[in-house]
């Protein structure tokens, strides 16, 4: 589990297929005022894949916002017409 500067945990909302992709995600939620952290279990830096599920990158987001940073990233995603991510699980598990 991942936790902001205070110890509270965050709640995975959304996974990238990469940091790329990530990065737009994170400036997309925090211009609607909510604080977004980037997570990924590879080392990019060392292991810089970004194929698939080696390349994955969480979203994760404080608890008091995940359930509006799910419907605005969904929002987002039907407006532009973009499929699902990895992660087809939105429950934050």
């Amino acid at each position: 589990m991942l936790f902001d500067d205070e110890g509270r945990p965050l709640i995975r909302v959304e996974t990238c297929n990469n940091y790329q992709e990530a990065a737009i995600v994170l400036s997309y939620l925090e211009s609607r005022g909510i604080s977004a952290r980037s997570n990924s279990e590879i080392p990019h830096a060392i292991l810089p894949i970004t194929v698939g599920e080696l390349g994955a990158v969480e979203i994760m987001v404080e608890q008091q916002d995940a359930e509006r940073a799910r419907r605005l990233l969904r929002e987002r995603r039907e407006e532009a017409g973009i499929q699902d991510h990895l992660d087809s699980d939105d429950t934050g598990g």
